[in-house]
C-alpha cells in the first residue's frame, strides 16, 4: 500500500511540474524556405531562458515553442522575432499557411544547396 501512494504522489509532482509549461505556435513574415532560416529563427528564440523546445517547420510554416510560462510568454517571445526582423503571430488550431515564392533573407545560402 505505500508503494502505491508513494507512486501516486510521484505521478502528481511530474504532472504538476510538467503543468507549468505551456505550447505556442507560431507564423512568421518574412516566411521560412530553407534549414538555414529555421537554423535562424531557432537561434533567437533560444536566447530567450524560458525556452525549452522548439520544433520548426518549413513545409507547414509553423514555429512550435515549449516555454516555461513562469519564465517567458507568447508576446515576449513574438517582440524577440520582431527585434531581429520577422513578425509573428500566433497561429489559431487547425489554421493552415501557404508557402509563399522564395523570398529568403538567407537567399545566397538556400541557392549553394
Amino acid at each position: 500500500m505505500k508503494k502505491i501512494l508513494i507512486m501516486l504522489l510521484m505521478a502528481v509532482v511530474a504532472v504538476s511540474a510538467n503543468a507549468k509549461d505551456k505550447v505556442v505556435v507560431f507564423t512568421t513574415q518574412p516566411q521560412m524556405h530553407c534549414v538555414n532560416c529555421e537554423n535562424r529563427v531557432k537561434s533567437i528564440l533560444q536566447k530567450d531562458e524560458g525556452v525549452k523546445d522548439i520544433v520548426t517547420s518549413v513545409k507547414y510554416q509553423t514555429i512550435t515553442v515549449k516555454y516555461k510560462k513562469k519564465k517567458t510568454s507568447p508576446e515576449k517571445l513574438q517582440l524577440l522575432l520582431a527585434d531581429n526582423g520577422y513578425t509573428a503571430r500566433e497561429l489559431k488550431k487547425g489554421e493552415k499557411i501557404v508557402k509563399e515564392a522564395h523570398e529568403c533573407k538567407e537567399m545566397k545560402k538556400c541557392e549553394e544547396k
